[in-house]
């Protein structure tokens, strides 16, 4: 971290726990400061200010600085505090560069959940994380797997679990049966999201007794729109918009996309009727159930 600090040129405090003599350690954070209790936020001047850089995944590139407006996080508030997570215990093990990292924090800010923060995901102990009484867990596909291929000891208690969350690629069905034998009584769903839109695309809501239905019978499903998507399936050949059941790419708009991408040409990110390509391949069905096939670059 400090070889990268240093190469970009970057102005950047690196804190520390314990003791230091080159870094600013934790302690100094949180000892009492003279002007604490006069302390103002900084005054944002326009909402399409930019609040938050994220980094894209890089998984068909180089990872890109995704730039949010104040305007886009307000609006994810609205969508986080849809559902109620006070008694919602969440796991994550998420690095603070990506997305799901701060939408968590977000959602244990404004809806109150508590969020237990492992450093690592221990594949040769992957059922540790149930040593506490999480009730929701995400976790992409690998990581997922292993833990339906590692036999439980006998100590695991699942009786506080309530939602599995697969993230981070599509699902087969004999994948999905799987994680349901492994998880009996649970609910079991995949989400679909992308780091150009804050806090997820689509999900399905195991609160809500339709959602709840639709995930057990659409296995291949990622969930329907969250709040505030708006979508359509276009053939990205002819640009001719798509019905249901009919594959091509995946475009959205929301007040929580992207603002653009940091000292990159954005001008690719939208259409010309000015929706989102996502990139993503797939279609939605009768129920508006959206399916993600592939990445269009990958295929």
């Amino acid at each position: 971290m400090e070889n990268v600090i240093q190469e970009v040129g970057a102005n950047t405090k690196i804190v520390v726990f314990g003791a230091t003599d080159r870094h600013v350690p934790f302690s100094d954070l949180i000892s009492p400061k003279p002007n604490e209790t006069s302390f103002k936020p900084v005054e944002v001047q326009h909402l399409k200010d930019i609040a938050l850089i994220l980094f894209s995944s890089g998984t068909t590139g180089l990872p890109k600085g995704v730039c949010f407006s104040h305007r886009a996080m307000l609006h994810s508030v609205a969508a986080i505090k849809e559902r109620d997570y006070r008694d919602v215990i969440v796991y994550s093990n998420d690095s603070p560069f990506w997305n799901v990292f701060s939408i968590y924090l977000h959602q244990s800010i404004f809806g109150k959940s508590v969020r237990l923060v492992s450093p690592t995901f221990d594949y040769n102990n992957p059922w540790s994380i149930f040593t506490y009484n999480v009730n929701y867990v995400m976790l992409d596909l690998t990581r997922m797997l292993t833990l339906c291929h590692t036999p439980k000891p006998k100590d695991i208690d699942l009786s506080s679990l309530g939602t599995l969350v697969v993230s981070g690629t599509t699902i087969s069905e004999d994948q999905m049966a799987k994680v349901r034998e492994t998880f009996p009584g649970v609910h079991v769903s995949q989400a679909y999201g992308l780091t150009e839109v804050y806090y997820g695309v689509t999900c399905f809501d195991h609160t809500k007794p339709k959602h709840a239905q639709l995930a057990l019978k659409k296995t291949g499903s990622c969930g329907l729109p969250m709040r505030g998507i708006c979508f359509k399936v276009v053939d990205p050949d002819t640009e001719r918009v798509l019905g249901p059941n009919e594959n091509g790419e995946l475009r959205l708009k929301t007040s929580r996309q992207l603002s653009g991408y940091h000292n990159l040409d954005s001008s690719g990110v939208w259409d010309s009727d000015g929706w989102l390509r996502t990139g993503d391949y797939g279609y939605y069905d009768q129920d508006y159930c959206i399916y993600v096939i592939d990445r269009i670059k990958e295929m």
